[in-house]
């Protein structure tokens, strides 16, 4: 070996697959940026590397070996329904925690039931680290939506559930297990070596907006709104409420939410996502004019001022492929740009169809893998990473940007129901915590909602800007 590597990783026989090579090139040469290699036991020389990892059950002339990680059944278990974590999950409290993931606990997804020492799931001994928290089974089943192989329950809108998922009903949606995972074994990692270094990260803001139609409301439609508000409240001072909002929005309020979009984005030299839906084959689509001049100037307008334009592919595309390239290739027609970034229509994505034709249609980017009905980290990370197909066994070319929150989502009553300052709140609690992984935080926030006088999402915009600037300048 012409150089020494970073890490040299020994896998039993029996445990090699497709599957885990994805996960082990993500994790060490996708998210930490290291050099690695893949071995039998019997093929491994301690002094090539800086640092050893094995991970098997057979620990006999491993002496030497500096981490250990059991594996759990997981992987024997492959696609059957009692390969599932269980609940409820146990946790490791080690007093490392606190410094390492900002928590006192990490929940243990899976766990090796053939190395029990004394009931812990945790062993420093002779120089060694040892755990049985199967690390790489864990980040694989959230990563890879293996769930979503699984259970086979969709919603009104043929999506899976986020109620149906482990992660909500584990209650870690909330928490980017992958990363915490990944610090985790990073710590221990410098603490054997601490002369390893790992790729630098940046907090990014993905600030993205979704444009199901140019326009929400109209003259004619805010006298039909304002009609129908009279009939249907009885109240003296809910009607004079009403009529005061309707006052500003005609004489006072600036219409155009492409323009403060793009002031905002330029005072704090964000570049926002713009994602247009064309075509469709259902009533959910087709609700912008592409042959208008005014859809036409709204695209030169964000272009010429760096914005970047995906698709909002159609309502039934995740699954079409024929349908998919007919968009992209509709939309590229009025750019000058090349259109690399795409995002479902109402989130709708099927695991692993939608990853094929995603690849097949040439995107870089997807920004769909998140839940409707609930904000969190579906994949349980908030790095951008690139998606596995099962079925293949094959890693795609794209990036998913996981979407982590959606104005829809945090303020109707249906789902979190938040108002101003609790969205304000969280948004901010948000985008600290993953300012703390230097992760990507992928915000979709709607051309309508910032149309709307109901809700100030004007201002919980602005001070989403302000509180990002605040954590770059500080970093």
């Amino acid at each position: 070996m012409s150089s020494k590597k970073s890490i040299g990783i020994l896998i039993e026989r029996e445990l090699l697959s497709k599957h885990l090579e994805y996960t082990l090139q993500t994790i060490f040469a996708d998210f930490l940026g290291l050099t690695y290699e893949i071995l039998l036991p019997s093929e491994w020389k301690e002094e090539n590397f800086e640092l050893s990892l094995f991970y098997g059950d057979k620990i006999e002339k491993m002496e030497n070996c500096q981490i250990i990680i059991h594996p759990s059944d997981f992987w024997s278990n492959f696609l059957q329904k009692d390969s599932m974590p269980q609940l409820p999950l146990n946790h490791y409290t080690g007093t490392e925690l606190k410094k390492v993931i900002k928590r006192k606990t990490l929940p243990i997804l899976f766990v090796s039931e053939k190395r029990a020492h004394s009931d812990r799931d945790f062993l420093i001994a002779n120089k060694q680290v040892i755990m049985n928290i199967d690390i790489f089974a864990s980040i694989f089943f959230m990563l890879s939506r293996y769930e979503e192989m699984i259970i086979e329950e969709e919603d009104e809108h043929g999506r899976f559930p986020a109620s149906k998922s482990f992660s909500l009903q584990a209650e870690i949606l909330t928490r980017p297990i992958v990363n915490e995972y990944l610090e985790f074994l990073w710590y221990w990692m410098k603490k054997i070596k601490p002369e390893l270094t790992r790729k630098e990260k940046q907090f990014q803001l993905y600030l993205s907006h979704d444009i199901d139609e140019l326009k929400l409301w109209t003259l004619r439609k805010r006298i039909a709104f304002f009609i129908k508000t009279i009939i249907r409240d009885k109240s003296l001072i809910k009607l004079l409420n009403f009529c005061w909002r309707n006052f500003l929005w005609l004489f006072m309020f600036p219409k155009n939410p492409f323009k403060f979009i793009n002031q905002q984005s330029n005072k704090f030299y964000v570049k926002s996502h713009f994602f247009f839906l064309l075509d469709g084959t259902s009533k959910y689509d087709n609700r912008i004019n592409y042959q208008s001049k005014k859809f036409q100037r709204i695209l030169q307008y964000l272009e010429k001022n760096g914005h970047e334009i995906g698709l909002h592919s159609s309502y039934s595309s995740h699954l079409h492929l024929e349908q998919l390239k007919k968009e992209k290739k509709l939309l590229q027609r009025y750019t000058k740009t090349p259109i690399t970034s795409v995002r479902g229509h109402y989130l709708r994505f099927k695991v692993p169809t939608s990853y094929s034709l995603i690849d097949e249609c040439s995107f870089k980017i997807d920004s769909t893998l998140g839940y409707s009905s609930s904000f969190g980290y579906r994949a349980g990370v908030c790095y951008p990473f690139r998606p596995y197909n099962i079925r293949t066994q094959e890693i795609a070319s794209f990036y998913e940007y996981p979407l982590i929150a959606m104005d829809v989502t945090l303020i109707s009553k249906k789902r979190a129901g938040l108002k101003p300052k609790e969205t304000q709140n969280l948004l901010e609690s948000l985008m600290d915590e993953i300012a703390f992984y230097q992760g990507t935080f992928v915000l979709l926030i709607h051309n309508h909602s910032l149309e709307n006088l109901e809700y100030p999402w004007r201002r919980i915009y602005k001070n989403v800007l302000k509180h990002y600037s605040t954590i770059i300048d500080n970093e």
